[in-house]
């Protein structure tokens, strides 16, 4: 969803319902796009389990203040507007040349089969990196469940890296 140029149609009811608040939050942080991604975009996705992870992109010259204060800013005002928790990443952190699908010197368009695995990467590494954070090894060794959850997750990112390795 760009801050000027928004689409509905394929947007979950829980963006929905808080679009004209997050296009209000992106236009005033000068935000040129505001993409939503992860699990919220997935049938797997959880009120009380999922966070709502955002795409951003600022103009070129954008000034994000020192130690990138209005990224940070913007960030928590997303956090607190959507009542969860969730990752505001910079969409220059995903633009690779290898991942673009025209050839040219400078090359912002990256192949949406890349662009969705390499999500599903930042996805799931988030989720471990939130569980491990609050385990110990003796809680992880000794919880079924969580050994799970965790393995899973990186079952879901050896698939992710090899479905961008054959893309």
């Amino acid at each position: 969803m760009a801050a000027g140029n928004t689409s509905t149609v394929e947007l979950p009811e829980v963006i929905r319902r808080k679009l004209p608040e997050i296009i209000a939050r992106a236009r005033s942080f000068d935000v040129e796009r505001l993409e939503v991604f992860g699990s919220v975009m997935t049938d797997r996705y959880s009120q009380f389990s999922s966070d709502i992870d955002f795409l951003v992109t600022y103009p070129e010259d954008y000034d994000h203040g020192p130690f990138l204060g209005r990224y940070q800013e913007l960030e928590r005002e997303l956090r607190y507007l959507m009542g969860t928790r969730g990752d505001l990443v910079m969409a220059t952190a995903l633009e690779r040349e290898s991942f673009c699908i025209e050839a040219s010197d400078r090359c912002s368009t990256m192949h949406p089969r890349v662009r969705e695995s390499l999500l599903d990467i930042l996805t799931a590494t988030d989720y471990i990196a939130r569980k491990i954070e609050l385990a110990s090894l003796d809680e992880y060794l000794t919880n079924e469940d969580l050994r799970f959850l965790i393995e899973r997750n990186l079952i879901a990112i050896g698939k992710a890296v090899g479905r961008v390795r054959d893309s």
